[in-house]
């Protein structure tokens, strides 16, 4: 009886541990994939015309003084989604960042906030001038079709 107490106790350690190192695992690869990237001129290439040929990249048009909680949808899909699509922020203010309008237009960007996913040679607009919540985005990028 011992015994087999013993050897249930060893099993269920063992769970633990392995859970507990999956969920490690998982955390840290979130953290690295799982965040949203403010893009700029000088990284547009990378974070997007490269990647979107193998991932879709959800862009997030968002003013400086965006509501709190928008960016904290955005940030949870990018959580959500991390390694199934890459989640970048393009902060449009004509004053601070004239250099990002050309980004609104170039994806026909009329009001913000704006969302667009961008994958291969197919680009999905989402909601323009409004509120988009988690359910939304994830909508948005289902839209698209991608693997």
């Amino acid at each position: 009886m011992s015994l087999n107490r013993s050897l249930v106790a060893i099993a269920v350690a063992v769970a633990v541990v392995v859970g507990l190192v999956f969920y490690q695992r998982d955390l840290e690869y979130r953290r690295v994939h799982g965040r949203v990237v403010e893009v700029t001129v000088s990284n547009f290439e990378e974070e997007v015309s490269q990647i979107r040929e193998q991932k879709p990249v959800l862009i997030c048009f968002l003013p400086e003084n965006a509501d709190q909680k928008q960016r904290q949808e955005v940030d949870r899909v990018a959580w959500d989604l991390a390694g199934k699509v890459k989640v970048v922020l393009i902060v449009c203010d004509p004053q601070t960042r004239p250099v990002n309008l050309l980004f609104q237009v170039r994806f026909v960007v009329v009001r913000v906030p704006a969302f667009v996913v961008v994958y291969k040679d197919k680009v999905i607009h989402g909601a323009d001038g409004s509120f988009a919540d988690n359910y939304e985005l994830k909508r948005l990028v289902d839209k698209l079709g991608a693997p």
